[in-house]
């Protein structure tokens, strides 16, 4: 994500993470990506093998999606950051400091 215009490498959820345009968009933690998507992506994806929902002080974030990267390829999870910037970028832009 690196060089991408309003991307910026930040703290998230404790995690090594990006956001776009001041959005959380996506992070990194032992082995799994975590990606923020449409709600209808994550239930289209969890259940299945290698995905999880993301859980922030025990309830689970809707729209926010752990994926294990043991499981997919370098490409498969190039395609989830691209997925969550797609989704992340739709969002109204967020203020610095907020």
């Amino acid at each position: 994500m690196a060089g991408r215009p309003g991307c910026h490498e930040a703290a998230v959820f404790g995690l090594q993470g990006f956001l776009l345009n001041g959005n959380v968009c996506c992070a990194v933690d032992n082995g799994q990506l975590l990606v923020r998507v449409a709600s209808e992506t994550c239930q289209q994806y969890l259940g299945q093998p290698g995905y999880q929902p993301f859980y922030l002080g025990g309830q689970p974030l809707a729209g926010w999606l752990l994926v294990d990267s043991s499981r997919l390829s370098p490409h498969e999870l190039l395609l989830w950051v691209e997925r969550a910037c797609d989704h992340v970028g739709r969002l109204p832009a967020k203020k610095a400091g907020r």
